[in-house]
């Protein structure tokens, strides 16, 4: 019986200990057998939790882009392009101040800072093209942001917050905002 089953879908351990998993044991994503390739199932949801988790394990810096990428995904995914480089400048030039953290996950994990710190672990990430979006603008704004200062492009310069034009402006948004994109201003607060 075990040859019949896909590789991951077998339960380690003695032979008489493997079975065909439950619909409830079975991870979101699953190698499936096919033509004696593996191929990646398409993950429909995920847990904000278990990605936060994920980015503890991972390494430098993917474990900031994977911060980076639920940030964009939680404050910007409704925004273009342009607008999720610039959530994610702001992120990148307070990591570099050093102000909120010495890491991008530390930076947006900062108590009431970004929505990062402020969603429940258990929201669900379900829009699989705005979560690859972010991925990869997250992915662009780290490797801008590891280039030196006077080569980087700079989508919102010298802004430091940002929050939406819909919302109630906080206390520290004076004057007039360095730029709106979409449904943000962005303000050099400090």
């Amino acid at each position: 019986m075990a040859a019949e089953l896909p590789p991951l879908m077998q339960i380690e351990g003695r032979r008489d200990r493997t079975r065909r998993l439950t619909a409830s044991e079975r991870p979101t994503c699953v190698r499936a057998a096919k033509n004696d390739a593996f191929k990646f199932l398409k993950v429909q949801r995920m847990k904000l939790g278990l990605i936060l988790w994920l980015a503890s394990l991972l390494p430098q810096p993917t474990a900031d882009r994977a911060c980076l990428a639920s940030t964009i995904y939680l404050e910007a995914r409704s925004e273009s392009a342009l607008g999720q480089a610039a959530v994610a400048e702001v992120a990148m030039r307070r990591r570099e101040s050093g102000q909120w953290g010495n890491t991008v996950c530390s930076v947006l994990m900062a108590r009431g800072q970004f929505a990062l710190s402020t969603t429940t672990t258990n929201y669900i990430v379900d829009d699989v093209t705005s979560w690859k979006n972010a991925w990869l603008v997250a992915g662009v704004a780290i490797d801008v942001w590891s280039l030196p200062p006077k080569m980087r492009l700079a989508v919102v310069p010298k802004a430091d917050h940002f929050f939406a034009a819909s919302a109630t402006p906080p206390a520290w948004a004076k004057g007039n905002p360095l730029a709106t994109i979409g449904d943000h201003l962005f303000y050099a607060a400090n």
